[in-house]
């Protein structure tokens, strides 16, 4: 390296906002907030709302899905918002809601057995796609942000919104 050696940072993108629970009409206190950058196609920051249901992050300028979750509740996501550096970024308010549950097992078409583990030995993780989480589809990447786990008898559930869902097998040969 150089003698002197100058690094310059940007001043990026402040996003503010907050997250309300629809179910009980209170600010949604310890929510998980993220974004998913759409050129990168996948998350970029992560914020936790605090006691007022109020979070901040700062991001790097581009096009972003802002995302919350709450516990058993889910959020339809804020799509496609332009973060500018140097610029502030309000969101209106992120509702939580109950949404419902997407229940199922994973079997061996063959043996009629639980598959709980990929061939590499890890637990056999889901995804999903719908509209609490939007599909980025870039550079023949899918990013499914919500995951579970099968447990030891193949069973998983994930929390949905309302509307076309799609769990997907992250980890399957």
């Amino acid at each position: 390296f150089p003698a002197d050696l100058k690094i310059e940072f940007l001043d990026g993108c402040t996003v503010t906002g907050r997250v309300i629970d629809a179910v009980t009409g209170q600010a949604a206190a310890n929510a998980l907030v993220w974004s998913q950058n759409l050129s990168l196609g996948g998350p970029e920051a992560f914020a936790s709302a605090d006691a007022a249901g109020k979070f901040r992050m700062v991001l790097g300028e581009g096009r972003y899905h802002f995302l919350a979750e709450g516990v058993d509740r889910v959020c339809v996501p804020l799509t496609d918002r332009d973060c500018l550096n140097g610029e502030a970024l309000e969101l209106p308010p992120l509702e939580l809601i109950a949404g419902g549950l997407i229940s199922g097992r994973v079997l061996n078409t063959s043996t009629h057995q639980p598959v709980t583990n990929s061939s590499n030995g890890k637990r056999i993780v889901l995804g999903l796609f719908g509209p609490s989480h939007p599909s980025l589809r870039l550079h023949r990447n899918n990013f499914p942000a919500r995951l579970t786990r099968v447990d030891d008898d193949g069973r998983f559930s994930l929390r949905a919104a309302p509307g076309e869902n799609f769990p997907y097998l992250l980890n399957t040969d």
